[in-house]
């Protein structure tokens, strides 16, 4: 069953961009309200961008909005200045290209779907709001985490979206919105009639469409039935399960495979953690919790107190050994079955 960041993250296309564009990107993705001047203010402070000028960077900004990876905080400001913030998509295009050693664009974004979708459904904010610096141990960690994570759902959904648009289907497909709620109806979750009529049109238009689309091959995919396979796989029935129109079933389909590499990453990461924790306690021969405090704040990331203390990591943490110990219990009975027989 797909949750709502999933059916959020289906639509999303990723977009090429530039590296001004992304310096932008990153300069609103650090902020809460940020505009045109003062990203050009900022610009002029570093020696390689100052050659910049304001209308090419307020064009820049322009072609962020119409690309929906900002939106203007609408309100009267002074001067009349027009603050921008980044969206989710916005900033999964972001860290997916770039990631950021700044924890400021988790500090400033903490209401946005990515971050409570990929950190705050596993760690407490608290947590997250110790970190100031994601370069050492343990914001390292999570810096890569989160480029891992963006970089896959760039990679999947850029390839999902090719292979879509080689259909020639953007004129006649549903808006957005309407897609992620026919998604949230495959799950069995409730619809309004107008995004079923809104459904009904499209595959009519499809219909039609695909009577002389001229590769048959791709035709062929068109006709295979992703969704009732899958469904049936995961629900263990032979029940009949009605084929959505193309490419809905499509779109289910790897959202589905991409939640769950989503989660293996934030199991790796939680490994990881664990992994490295111990590592430094033996190289380092530490005896106590005072001295492993020590140790990690001297010129790094002062956030592991706050982590060990942190009541979601260390479900995730338990489930983890949990798991980590059934397996290797096995390892160690077969192995040992083994030894005795070749005695």
């Amino acid at each position: 069953m797909l949750n709502e960041n999933m059916l959020m993250i289906s639509t999303f296309r990723p977009i090429e961009l530039g590296p001004v564009e992304l310096d932008i990107l990153e300069y609103i993705g650090h902020s809460t309200s940020i505009s045109v001047y003062q990203i050009y203010k900022n610009l002029q402070e570093n020696r390689w961008k100052k050659s910049i000028s304001y209308k090419n960077i307020h064009k820049r900004v322009i072609r962020l909005l119409e690309l929906k990876l900002i939106y203007e905080i609408k309100g009267n400001f002074r001067r009349g200045a027009k603050p921008y913030r980044i969206t989710t998509h916005g900033l999964i295009n972001f860290l997916g290209n770039r990631g950021s050693e700044s924890h400021r664009f988790i500090l400033n974004n903490k209401d946005n779907l990515l971050i409570r979708y990929l950190l705050l459904e596993y760690f407490e904010e608290k947590t997250l709001d110790s970190f100031y610096l994601l370069k050492y141990f343990p914001g390292g960690n999570i810096r890569d985490y989160i480029h891992d994570c963006c970089s896959l759902i760039v990679r999947k959904c850029k390839s999902l979206w090719n292979f879509i648009k080689k259909f020639e289907l953007e004129e006649i497909l549903p808006k957005d919105e309407s897609i992620q709620k026919y998604l949230s109806y495959l799950d069995g979750k409730p619809i309004d009639d107008n995004v079923l009529q809104e459904i009904d049109i499209y595959e009519n238009k499809l219909k039609e469409k695909m009577k002389n689309f001229p590769d048959k091959e791709l035709l062929r995919y068109y006709q295979s039935n992703d969704y009732s396979f899958y469904k049936k796989e995961i629900e263990e029935t032979e029940e009949i399960v009605e084929e959505p129109p193309f490419p809905f079933g499509l779109i289910y389909v790897e959202m589905s495979f991409l939640e769950a590499e989503l989660e293996d990453k934030v199991r790796l990461l939680t490994f990881d953690l664990i992994y490295e924790l111990g590592d430094i306690i033996n190289t380092q021969e530490i005896k106590s919790f005072d001295a492993l405090e020590e140790l990690i704040s001297e010129g790094r990331d002062n956030s592991l107190p706050n982590m060990l203390k942190d009541r979601k990591f260390l479900e995730m943490v338990k489930s983890i050994k949990q798991n980590f110990d059934s397996g290797y219990n096995q390892f160690i009975y077969y192995y040992n079955r083994k030894f005795f027989y070749l005695q």
